[in-house]
């Protein structure tokens, strides 16, 4: 009687650690899983944000060539739904941007999709001669010669790695040690930066009209969302599209993506279409 009930309880000691083991391995496993789950949704996130910045710029494109300028951006305070959310600005007497050169893309007037896959919209910079209507040049005050055609001088222009209000410039920021960073030239001469502020969406707009994650917002970032910025920079292309855990918030890449149309394209595509440049 003694023996058998011994290897009883023998065996219901040797059944609670098979139990264990079994939910020690199946947590481990499961962590994995969701891990792994997690990161492809990451990755499938950036591939849309990447599709939907392609998406941009040939709108873009297609209003230029309608309309022989670039859409100013849209006010990015106003709410989803409300009169004017997603509308480009309208120019001023000038043909200039009555209020500012960095806003929403403005997905109302170009037909688009709202919000990226994180729900955030998209930040939209544009260079300040290519939104003047060839109708309003003469009174720009961005030509010396009056004439009325159009405002974009491409006479032996040529832009070099300075950057100015007309011509934007991207870098790679490139890590060398932990908190410490270079930067690395990637393209220059833009006349448009397309801003998707990433999983953590640091100073983008929502629908709601409002700005969030101001207090999380990494320098590069906060550079990406400036109006006066002219500079702007991604992350690696190993990391891009990556979230960024916070408590690797110092040394960790930043998680924005960033399109561009280069001035070069764009006076292309306005020749083609047979709009007459100065």
């Amino acid at each position: 009687m003694k023996t058998t009930r011994a290897r009883s309880l023998r065996a219901q000691g040797f059944a609670l650690i098979d139990l264990a083991i079994a939910m020690v391995l199946v947590g481990a496993l499961m962590g994995g899983l969701f891990s792994f789950l997690s990161a492809r949704t990451e990755a499938e996130r950036a591939g849309r944000a990447e599709q939907q910045i392609v998406a941009v710029r040939h709108a873009l494109m297609g209003h230029a060539i309608t309309h022989g300028h670039l859409p100013c951006p849209a006010d990015p305070t106003i709410p989803s739904g409300q009169p004017g959310a997603g509308a480009a600005a309208a120019t001023d007497a000038r043909g200039q941007c009555p209020d500012r050169y960095t806003g929403d893309v403005p997905w109302a007037t170009l037909g688009l999709a709202e919000l990226d896959p994180w729900h955030h919209r998209l930040t939209y910079h544009v260079a300040k001669d290519l939104v003047v209507p060839p109708d309003r040049c003469a009174d720009s005050g961005l030509l010396d010669a009056p004439d009325p055609r159009a405002c974009l001088d491409i006479r032996e222009q040529s832009y070099g790695w300075t950057p100015t209000g007309n011509a934007f410039v991207v870098r790679e920021v490139q890590p060398t040690a932990p908190g410490k960073s270079r930067t690395e030239p990637i393209a220059n001469g833009l006349g448009v930066i397309i801003v998707s502020h990433g999983p953590n969406g640091a100073l983008a707009y929502g629908a709601n009209g409002q700005r969030t994650g101001e207090g999380s917002a990494r320098d590069h970032e906060r550079e990406n969302a400036l109006p006066a910025t002219i500079m702007f920079h991604v992350p690696p292309a190993d990391s891009r599209g990556r979230e960024c855990p916070p408590a690797e918030r110092d040394g960790c890449a930043l998680d924005d993506t960033i399109g561009w149309l280069s001035r070069g394209e764009l006076l292309v595509a306005l020749v083609r279409a047979g709009h007459a440049l100065h």
